[in-house]
């Protein structure tokens, strides 16, 4: 039978949001709703702890507010999502992250995809994960409580990610097959360059072109449009996911990453390109597109064999056949020719 991917399936939120809130973190009722503008609010929010009260308070995941999953839906920025107050975990995670990231703390998101070998369904899952004073991670996710209601947890401390997943896989009742970090506009500043040279001049790395990119552009698809530059992308701020590629790899190449555009052929399913880039520690990483305007960045690999084979992993998790890829090729950064000039046969295992 074939696998269906859903980023939220009814069953998981019920069973596992929705649900009694599970063991090892701190769980606040709602006692109060703070009254003031976005800003205020995010200024009266200074711990971890007054945070998941007031999210407690005032946000509910869609499920409980209208009973499933919506046909199609599209993550919102923190400022947007302040008003709006019904989402599911991308907003969570953007809201608490931006709001931990105001008041100095050192705080990233965390995504990832599990799969549940009871019934073959594969599960998505954001949180934010932060550092506290002892320099140890803790993260913030949404929970059910004891009548159904959205609530949220703060777990930890850890000493690192891997520990967070192990617990996420207890937590949840599945096991985590990729993990990555993924930017929602929800860290840093919302920068507003005003010309293509200025962007290039600010977004200096991942963090800062993704973060812009989710905030300013808009995923689009046009079949009669050709494939659009970096210059012609920050103007017309909608394209599809090759157009976000060649900005990416352009900027990351002009800051001295080692950087290029990777194709890959699939025996089916046609093909993908990806960003593949070498980030400070000299890790192995790759960005990919993964919805609407959402762009993350993969956990770290020790080899392009390895990113390979991780990528075939997830593609066939979602296919009624096992995929493989059957030859890549490399971009130069910023090309708008998608077409490798040299080919390399990779090998079946």
């Amino acid at each position: 039978m074939k696998r269906k991917y859903y980023f939220v399936i009814l069953f998981l939120v019920l069973a596992i949001f929705l649900s009694g809130c599970c063991g090892g973190g701190i769980v606040t009722a709602a006692t109060e709703t703070e009254e003031g503008d976005f800003q205020e609010v995010v200024n009266l929010l200074n711990t971890p702890e007054k945070l998941v009260e007031y999210m407690s308070r005032n946000f509910k995941h869609y499920v409980e507010v209208y009973g499933e999953p919506p046909g199609e839906y599209n993550p919102y920025v923190p400022e947007d999502f302040f008003h709006i107050r019904v989402g599911n975990c991308e907003d969570f995670s953007a809201f608490s992250s931006y709001v931990l990231d105001q008041h100095g703390y050192n705080v990233f998101l965390l995504y990832y995809m599990a799969l549940f070998h009871e019934n073959g369904n594969i599960y998505g899952h954001t949180v934010s994960v932060f550092h506290n004073e002892y320099g140890k991670l803790k993260y913030i996710t949404n929970v059910g409580g004891p009548n159904m209601e959205t609530l949220f947890s703060v777990f930890g401390s850890f000493d690192t990610i891997e520990q967070i997943i192990a617990r996420e896989e207890v937590r949840i009742g599945g096991q985590v097959f990729l993990y990555g970090f993924t930017y929602l506009g929800s860290v840093g500043e919302q920068m507003e360059p005003q010309s293509f040279d200025e962007a290039i001049s600010q977004l200096s790395n991942p963090s800062q072109i993704l973060n812009y990119m989710t905030r300013n552009f808009q995923f689009k698809i046009d079949p009669m449009r050709p494939t659009l530059s970096p210059q012609q992308l920050f103007q017309n701020r909608d394209g599809n996911k090759y157009d976000f590629a060649i900005f990416i790899s352009y900027l990351l190449d002009h800051h001295g990453y080692e950087t290029q555009m990777l194709r890959l052929e699939f025996t089916v399913n046609g093909h993908d390109i990806i960003v593949i880039y070498r980030d400070a520690d000299d890790n192995l990483r790759s960005i990919s597109h993964h919805g609407k305007q959402i762009m993350r960045v993969s956990q770290t690999y020790n080899s392009l064999n390895d990113l390979i084979r991780h990528v075939e992993k997830v593609h066939s998790l979602n296919s009624p056949s096992e995929v493989k890829v059957y030859r890549y090729g490399f971009l130069a950064p910023g090309t708008s020719n998608l077409r490798p000039t040299k080919w390399t046969t990779f090998p079946s295992e």
